[in-house]
């Protein structure tokens, strides 16, 4: 589903999962990848609301 939505294999790194070591796959959306599928029927409500929690006010 991911490469499906553009993203792309960044990595793999371990982590515990259910008290086991497990891989854990990091994915990347390039900006380039992320403007061929963009959506225009796609609205962000709250966001406004969101900057201060995110430093960006």
């Amino acid at each position: 589903m991911s490469r499906a939505l553009g993203y792309e294999p960044n990595g793999t790194t371990w982590d515990t999962r259910r008290g086991e070591a497990a891989p854990i796959r990091r994915w990347r959306l390039t900006r380039e990848m992320w403007e061929r599928t963009r959506r225009e029927d796609i609205e962000l409500v709250g966001v406004k609301e969101c900057l201060p929690a995110l430093g960006l006010c």
